[in-house]
């Protein structure tokens, strides 16, 4: 009888996702959300896309969009490449930039080339409803299992490597 219940609670909540009633739940503080790469995350500040991951030499390479939401008039949030960590499948983590060479395959937050501020060029202040589009370059020495953001504790987001 429970399976049977399990099996009915599973297609009903099939049915709701595939009829809108049931929406996905955007990450809260304290909390990260996590989806595979090429897919969309929204926090209280952020709705972040990461995808076309890609191998270069002893680089990882991703594309990444981040736009402002939420942002009081005046009160532009900054974004920089520094946010963001690559770890392996033994639990390392690398910083976006470190590596030989420094930052020469990043070009995000300025990938849409938008005008330095001259004051801080790694980073980007939006105002809302702006965004931010670049690659960002890591060491890889080995297998990639997750990208990572994190400007705050309210935003943070995941992003899995399928291989």
């Amino acid at each position: 009888m429970t399976k049977i219940k399990r099996t009915a609670g599973i297609i009903a909540a099939s049915a709701a996702l595939a009829t809108g009633a049931l929406a996905p739940v955007a990450a809260h503080a304290n909390d990260t959300s996590t989806t595979d790469i090429g897919g969309t995350i929204e926090t209280p500040n952020f709705t972040m896309t990461a995808e076309n991951p890609r191998k270069v030499d002893n680089l990882k390479i991703v594309d990444v969009t981040t736009c402002a939401t939420n942002v009081q008039p005046g009160e532009p949030v900054r974004v920089s490449w520094d946010s963001w960590t690559l770890t392996n499948v033994d639990g390392e983590s690398v910083r976006a930039g470190a590596y030989e060479g420094g930052t020469d395959a990043t070009d995000y937050p300025y990938g849409d080339n938008a005008t330095r501020n001259g004051e801080d060029d790694n980073a980007r202040y939006l105002s809302d409803g702006e965004c931010a589009t670049g690659a960002i370059g890591f060491s890889d020495e080995g297998f990639t299992k997750e990208l990572a953001f994190n400007s705050s504790p309210d935003d943070s987001a995941t992003w899995r490597f399928d291989s």
